[in-house]
């Protein structure tokens, strides 16, 4: 039960990072509108990373 409940907690943490990172790229786009988003693009891309990085971290 204890490893079941370890690896959710990393799973809703690593939703929660890319989502505020996608977040703050919208946040960037709306400021400087371009023909493509490239603010939620990056900010996915460093959600991805930052999360896996934490997580690989703490393993």
């Amino acid at each position: 039960m204890r490893e079941w409940g370890k690896y959710t907690g990393v799973a809703f943490e690593m939703i929660a990072t890319v989502v505020l990172f996608v977040f703050v790229g919208r946040w960037i786009d709306r400021q400087w509108p371009m023909s493509f988003p490239v603010g939620t693009f990056f900010g996915a891309l460093l959600g991805v990373g930052a999360s896996l990085y934490v997580i690989l971290k703490k393993f």
